[in-house]
């Protein structure tokens, strides 16, 4: 498991998904759209996997993903499922919520992402109720659902190093203004470099910008 922890911080930003490998998360989709859209962050994909198709596709992205995936089909016993988190910039809580998945928008409430607040670890994930009322006021980047993570997932690989930075910062207001302003600088280049969408499919906001960006509670 060391070793595991050791691969993402040896990454400037690493990001990690831990738990049952299910079709209803879909992986491929999320595996997708981190290597679209990040360039340099390392992804660690770990948990038992029960679907062979699954588990061969996901095996498959992480020959194509350039040494940035990993992919640990083994289960991660629960003492050492913090150590990971706290090792990675962010968790990722992945979950489909369309057509007959709807109901996961009002009671899907992730063991994984409250393990990652509780670690002070960002969770990044889409904007379900159950998940908004849980990361209130704490570090977590919520997507739209429909439009998927990419545009966050590209974002949050600019602005995690920042956030590092100012969670270890002196109490200095003034320097974490500063880093704070940084911050959203980058927020705005990274989105204005993406291209543009129909208004009809654009999103209001990429993520929510009432859960970044705040320390963890101690």
């Amino acid at each position: 498991m060391r070793e595991l922890a050791d691969w993402l911080q040896d990454a400037e930003v690493s990001m990690v998904i831990v738990g049952n490998l299910t079709p209803y998360k879909d992986l491929p989709a999320i595996i997708d759209a981190f290597t679209t859209h990040t360039r340099r962050a390392r992804l660690l994909v770990a948990g038992p996997c029960r679907t062979p198709s699954l588990a061969e596709h996901l095996a498959a992205q992480e020959r194509a993903g350039g040494g940035r995936i990993r992919l640990h089909l083994d289960r991660i016993p629960p003492e050492h499922v913090r150590t990971l988190y706290r090792a990675a910039s962010a968790v990722l809580c992945p979950y489909r919520a369309e057509s007959e998945r709807a109901f996961f928008r009002h009671v899907l409430y992730p063991a994984s992402g409250s393990t990652a607040l509780a670690s002070g670890t960002a969770v990044i994930a889409p904007d379900l109720s159950a998940i908004a009322e849980m990361t209130q006021g704490r570090r977590a980047w919520l997507y739209p659902a429909p439009t998927g993570a990419g545009p966050l997932l590209a974002a949050a690989e600019s602005i995690l190093p920042l956030c590092a930075a100012l969670d270890s910062a002196p109490a200095d207001a003034s320097r974490q203004w500063r880093v704070i302003t940084t911050t959203y600088e980058r927020i705005f280049h990274q989105l204005a470099a993406t291209p543009s969408t129909p208004r009809a499919e654009q999103p209001a906001v990429v993520g929510r910008p009432a859960h970044r960006l705040h320390r963890p509670a101690h």
